[in-house]
């Protein structure tokens, strides 16, 4: 009793045993609770690590100086991405303790919570990631800091955690990040993706479509025609190489019309009408025939006869068959005279 009164031994007194941390209020909605906090200066620049209490996300931010503006600069950059949280603790530092900084997270609709002074422990989740983030950097070969730090953070974001054997990004986004040992595994992700787009393609009109060797108009968007002609030498899904005089020009379906030359195309030049005329000849040209009439008139063999009489039959009966259409003149011309009627 009389030790613990003297005032000399309780100045140099050790320190008291530690006592059982608290464990944060529980929070049950992705990224409501941020632990936040610096560190640094580490290589030439300092860190600003903020910590999602769910689900372990963490986001890290390089700066050169740690003021409330340059502060309320990098908290701008992070909640667009995952909305403006409820809660923020962090430790005493004069940075988070500033007028203007405490205004901004009032105005943000944000309560701040501030730990004991001197007692990194009660913001143990931000000061694990500090480490933790320090620990991963010494240990990189890379000297560039932005990659190294871009590399850490994927692994922490897609590890699982220990406790809900879930990563960080899928507790916070639903959904896991693909990472290079997805090459190895992959999953029926690609199928369904495949399925979708088969489904997305079937809803999609059909689109114009142009051959290699047809004619076209291509839009020109330098000097000269606003169109210009050209041919089609290699097809795509939308776009199309045309070649025009000697250069050859890439464009998209939407930048190319059909183009109809003046001259007719290879079917229409070969295609001639044939005009239908009747087999019966004249009975007087029967009375003429005989032999020795002409040099150029002869008597056919008999079976060469039967065969075209045979011939001249089916012509007949062909053209028996084929419909017949009347013509006649117009109304309006029946009180004038045809042609065949002057």
């Amino acid at each position: 009793m009389l030790a613990r009164r003297c005032e000399k031994c309780a100045s140099k007194k050790r320190i008291p045993p530690i006592a059982a941390s608290k464990p944060w209020p529980a929070t049950l909605r992705p990224w409501s609770w941020l632990h936040i906090d610096y560190a640094g200066p580490f290589m030439g620049t300092n860190f600003l690590i903020v910590v999602n209490a769910y689900s372990k996300w963490v986001e890290v931010k390089l700066t050169s100086t740690i003021n409330a503006i340059r502060t309320m600069e990098l908290m701008r950059e992070i909640f667009p991405t995952h909305g403006i949280p409820d809660t923020i603790a962090s430790d005493n530092g004069r940075t988070f303790v500033s007028e203007e900084f405490e205004k901004y997270l009032k105005l943000s609709g944000i309560k701040h919570i501030r730990t004991a002074p001197y007692h990194p422990s009660s913001n143990v989740q931000a000061e694990r990631f500090v480490q933790t983030i320090k620990n991963h950097i010494k240990k990189m070969q890379s000297s560039d800091i932005n990659k190294n730090l871009a590399n850490i953070l994927l692994h922490l974001r897609t590890t699982p955690n220990a406790n809900s054997n879930s990563s960080p990004a899928e507790i916070l986004m639903g959904r896991k990040l693909k990472t290079l040992l997805d090459h190895l595994h992959p999953s029926d992700d690609n199928t369904q993706t495949r399925l979708n787009s088969d489904e997305y393609s079937k809803q999609i009109k059909p689109v114009r479509s142009f051959q290699c060797g047809e004619s076209v108009w291509y839009r020109n968007f330098g000097r000269g025609e606003k169109w210009m002609p050209g041919i089609i030498q290699s097809t795509g899904d939308r776009n199309y190489k045309i070649q025009s005089n000697s250069n050859i020009v890439s464009r998209h379906i939407d930048q190319l019309h059909k183009r109809v030359s003046e001259t007719p195309t290879s079917l229409e030049s070969n295609t001639t009408p044939v005009a239908v005329t009747s087999m019966a000849q004249p009975e007087e040209q029967d009375d003429q025939v005989s032999a020795g009439h002409s040099s150029n008139e002869y008597i056919l063999p008999d079976s060469q006869v039967e065969g075209s009489l045979e011939e001249e039959d089916k012509r007949d009966e062909t053209l028996k068959s084929r419909p017949y259409r009347r013509r006649q003149p117009p109304k309006r011309l029946r009180d004038h005279l045809m042609g065949e009627e002057l």
